[in-house]
């Protein structure tokens, strides 16, 4: 076997320098910082974020994200994103620089450093109840809320859904009486102070969403993934209704016309770009699962654009955001699907077929015409040019 010498043998940022530097500008996402957001960035991802200091967390997110970063970076600390292996906290921390990137306000940066705080670490309703209190005596009740408002209080729900129903329940509408007297088993052991707190949300799977979600795509997956079951699926779909409660407390935080209280689509947005842009290449349900969310997620928000229109400010980068994602969502397929040539495999041709399919369906669903990317370069502009404006 042949040894290449150490002089033959380039570092990896050398490679990956000169790689980035041979791209066109229509080739690349121009989302890459400077070269001491890139360190900060690079550093969380493999687990050096301890070494971060406060100056350096001033120099690139502000002097008032010090005590949002060591408290996310505390409480997250041990967590490990599924798809990347890589830290839970540097997701945070790149949607946060993300937003920073794009001239959203702090407020915005300040939430995308919390928003996983409360839904990685709460198995239980009373843990969420609990972890939430903690921010507001932390940072205050709006803070405290908008962490609320990303936090999928009915994935928590689902969780403990598992040990109440049988893992061989069939993906079709004979398995609804069980899953709902499972969840309604969850909500009688649940303390009756917190089965107020969250009737809302109990309401919805029990009387509307149990009895009307298609579960039949769930068979599909469970041939390849035995660990997958109906309540997999269920939580999965459970997606769409707290994409509504965003939408809900978007609308009617501050009262009726008093305003759209855009913070948590906001996070939740460029959390769903850095998602898609983290997604594993070759695998389909991890695919799968972060197309549907997006998809969900740009249905329901698209008929919010009526009833921001009367706010021109919100209005203009409220639908830019809309066309940011979409545009993401479209080019990361497109990317997955070259990276898929080059794996040159043939177990690996269905899942290119399906690629290509899927970006064919969205092109023509959501009017994406030309070069994703060079879409995505022009409203990226159109978002740092809004968010510049006071308001």
């Amino acid at each position: 076997m042949p040894v290449m010498s150490e002089s033959a043998s380039p570092s990896p940022d050398n490679v990956v320098s000169g790689w980035l530097a041979n791209l066109s500008p229509d080739q690349k996402d121009l989302f890459s910082g400077e070269d001491a957001v890139r360190s900060f960035s690079a550093r969380l991802a493999v687990g050096l974020g301890e070494e971060i200091t406060d100056q350096e967390i001033t120099a690139v997110l502000g002097s008032e994200a010090i005590p949002y970063f060591r408290y996310a970076q505390q409480k997250l600390h041990g967590f490990v994103r599924r798809t990347t292996g890589e830290p839970a906290f540097c997701h945070s921390a790149d949607i946060a620089l993300r937003a920073l990137d794009l001239n959203f306000r702090s407020r915005v940066v300040l939430a995308a450093l919390l928003h996983d705080t409360v839904e990685d670490r709460s198995k239980t309703l009373e843990q969420v109840v609990a972890n939430l209190k903690e921010i507001e005596d932390l940072f205050g009740w709006e803070i405290a809320q908008d962490v609320r408002g990303s936090t999928n209080v009915y994935s928590v729900i689902l969780r403990n859904l598992d040990s109440k129903v049988s893992h061989d329940l069939p993906f079709d509408d004979t398995a609804k009486p069980a899953l709902l007297h499972g969840i309604e088993e969850v909500r009688q052991e649940t303390p009756a102070d917190l089965r107020h707190k969250f009737r809302h949300e109990f309401s919805q799977l029990l009387e509307y969403f149990v009895h009307s979600v298609n579960l039949s795509e769930g068979a599909r997956k469970a041939r390849v993934d035995r660990n997958y079951t109906a309540v997999s699926e269920l939580r999965l779909r459970s997606y769409q209704l707290f994409v509504e409660d965003m939408h809900t407390d978007a609308r009617y935080r501050h009262g009726l016309g008093r305003g759209f209280h855009d913070v948590v689509l906001i996070v939740k947005s460029l959390d769903l770009v850095d998602n898609l842009r983290t997604s594993e290449v070759a695998n389909f349900a991890s695919l799968e699962r972060i197309l549907l969310k997006a998809e969900t997620f740009l249905d329901c928000t698209f008929f919010l654009h009526d009833e921001v229109r009367s706010i021109p400010q919100t209005c203009k980068v409220f639908i830019d955001l809309y066309d940011y994602l979409k545009y993401h969502l479209v080019e990361q397929l497109l990317e997955r699907k070259r990276a898929l040539i080059f794996l040159a495999d043939t177990r690996f041709a269905f899942l290119a077929d399906y690629l290509m399919r899927e970006v064919v369906r969205l092109q023509a669903k959501y009017k994406v015409h030309g070069n994703p990317l060079q879409e995505l370069q022009r409203v990226r502009q159109l978002l740092r040019d809004h968010n510049a404006i006071p308001h």
